[in-house]
């Protein structure tokens, strides 16, 4: 879920999401999600490059919440700060995390209503990664026919 939460970050002093906001993403996602797969059949790997807002928001949350534990001023010279590396020592699974990345999303998000009905506290611990001082709290209702479930 921090995928879907990160596209709402203005500001890494921001403590916490309105309910509002967080449920309007998840929305936005899932009837694009419905646009271009529907109901009917479970998301495919060739159904990524389809998905346009989807893969806008995995570039979104891998630029905002980076993978080093304070802000660093790269100006393109340290790419070991960039998701996945960049240049001549990228990694060579990128495409594939990548792949693997939107296929989750999508399969959570076209199979389940993610909502929350209180703030979402995005304090940081700070340490080797980033990560969330309180755990994400969801509440998840199936949205597709039982027959998708088995």
């Amino acid at each position: 879920m921090d995928v879907m939460l990160s596209i709402l970050d203005e500001s890494n002093d921001l403590s916490d999401y309105d309910a509002d906001f967080v449920n309007k993403a998840t929305c936005m996602v899932q009837d694009e999600l419905d646009l271009h797969v529907g109901k009917e059949r479970l998301v495919k790997e060739s159904d990524i490059s389809n998905l346009v807002y989807l893969q806008a928001v995995v570039k979104e949350t891998l630029r905002e919440i980076p993978a080093a534990n304070k802000d660093v001023d790269f100006k393109g010279k340290h790419f070991e700060l960039i998701p996945f590396g960049g240049r001549r020592k990228s990694c060579p699974e990128m495409t594939y995390g990548l792949q693997m990345t939107h296929l989750v999303i999508d399969g959570l998000l076209q199979a389940f209503d993610v909502f929350t009905d209180w703030p979402v506290e995005m304090t940081a611990i700070f340490g080797l990664t980033n990560a969330k001082a309180t755990p994400l709290d969801v509440l998840v209702k199936p949205r597709l026919s039982i027959s998708h479930y088995e």
